[in-house]
């Protein structure tokens, strides 16, 4: 038994990685919460099928009938505010479940976090792993590579890198960015070649909307011509309201090396689109290519 525990504690880590970062790349709300009357948030049933068996099964002991509303975790007692307790490096989350309360602190923040957080102790809880393991491992958590990353070069700002590229995806990491910044918010993305083109101007609104400087640059153009993209977001881009401010430079390591030289204590720079990539697809050829990186190697030699 004390081995078979040891090894669960090992292991948790990657299934608490694989868990979220499926949770992010099936679809961006596999499961959808709804706030009720008293506080409580609720899982609503399985918004796809899973092609995992043991997530299905481990779902499964907490779903009633024909996938009607549950209360598998609640946050209905719980001590959550995001207006006072989301902070850019932290969470605190307190979950009420079957076996009783988790209090956790986590490394990862966000309320689409929440939901991620909920759903894989819902995963590991259903397989019997105890509670304790679970809290001490989601509270080491680091989160996954590219998907509301903090990138920490010794910058008076928040850099923050993610992968949303979607519509919905982008306005997700806004309005979590938004809630934890004090000064300005600055938004960097593209929109990729070859690949659906109505989302284009869809992202654009979403960024003006939100943030309060949007710098509009390129993401994978693959075939197409990196200023025929930026063209289409643009299309969103012509009236700027008041006290907000839109910049448009193709060259995506220049648009980022722009807005980390310009960003100024408590803002908060969201990077999206690539996350955990290190390639940029274009036209004639791949290159080597991390926004992360770019954001280290330019603090590098400050």
């Amino acid at each position: 038994a004390p081995i078979g525990k040891l090894m669960a504690k090992l292991a948790l880590p990657s299934i608490v990685a694989q868990v979220i970062n499926i949770l992010y790349n099936i679809v961006d709300r596999i499961y959808i919460g709804h706030i009720g009357e008293e506080g409580s948030l609720a899982l609503t049933g399985l918004g796809v099928c899973f092609p995992i068996i043991t997530l299905i099964s481990a779902f499964s002991a907490f779903a009633g009938a024909g996938g009607a509303p549950l209360a598998a975790i609640e946050l209905g007692k719980s001590e959550y505010d995001s207006s006072e307790k989301e902070k850019a490096k932290e969470m605190q989350l307190k979950l009420a479940t079957p076996v009783g309360e988790m209090d956790l602190n986590l490394k990862i923040t966000g309320e689409f976090n929440v939901y991620n957080v909920m759903s894989a102790v819902a995963c590991l809880l259903a397989e019997k792993v105890d509670k304790e393991i679970i809290c001490d491992v989601l509270n080491g958590f680091a989160g996954v590579p590219g998907r509301f990353q903090l990138v920490e070069a010794g910058q008076p700002y928040t850099v923050i890198v993610d992968y949303a590229h979607t519509p919905d995806g982008l306005d997700n990491v806004l309005k979590t960015a938004r809630s934890i910044t004090k000064g300005k918010l600055w938004a960097i993305f593209g929109c990729g070649g070859d690949r659906d083109n109505k989302k284009r101007p869809i992202m654009g609104g979403i960024a003006l909307e939100l943030a309060d400087k949007v710098v509009v640059t390129s993401d994978n153009p693959r075939t197409e011509d990196p200023e025929a993209i930026i063209d289409e977001i643009f299309t969103a881009l012509q009236e700027v309201p008041a006290g907000k401010e839109v910049f448009r430079i193709s060259d995506r390591r220049e648009a980022i090396e722009y807005v980390l030289a310009n960003a100024e204590a408590d803002d908060v720079v969201m990077i999206a689109g690539k996350g955990h990539e290190n390639y940029q697809i274009l036209k004639d050829r791949t290159i080597h290519f991390d926004d992360r990186e770019v954001v280290l190697e330019y603090w590098s030699g400050k």
